[in-house]
């Protein structure tokens, strides 16, 4: 059986490159904004929902791919950091409404979105 830090290690790479993934469609397809941070975040909250009923609710799932999931897989696709740098670009450019919003977004939208998936699990 996989050690829990081999598994963060494995998912966390995954998630990463996800979050990477939709980064680069998003700005190839819908320009400079945010977008691909911002759907990274929301992804990883609605999914961190549905884990979060499926791990410590339910006990379907178990270390080490709880480990692998949470630490790993949605450590690494959604990130406080990315968000961050994504608001201070908008504000630094001048649209300072837009890194508010875009801050208000990822938090609000986060939160509705994990609380709409652990009442759906």
């Amino acid at each position: 059986m996989m050690s829990s830090w081999l598994c963060v290690f494995l998912g966390g790479g995954l998630g990463s490159l996800v979050r990477f993934a939709i980064t680069r469609f998003t700005q190839n397809s819908f320009g400079a904004y945010p977008w691909g941070t911002l759907g990274a975040n929301l992804l990883g909250a609605l999914l961190a929902g549905f884990a979060a009923v499926m791990i410590y609710e339910r006990r379907i799932i178990q270390p080490p791919l709880s480990d692998f999931l949470l630490a790993g897989f949605l450590g690494g696709l959604t990130t406080f950091s990315s968000m961050i740098l994504d608001a201070h670009r908008l504000s630094s450019a001048g649209s300072h409404t837009a890194a508010v919003l875009y801050i208000f977004l990822n938090l609000l939208l986060g939160f509705a979105l994990f609380s709409v998936a652990r009442h759906i699990a």
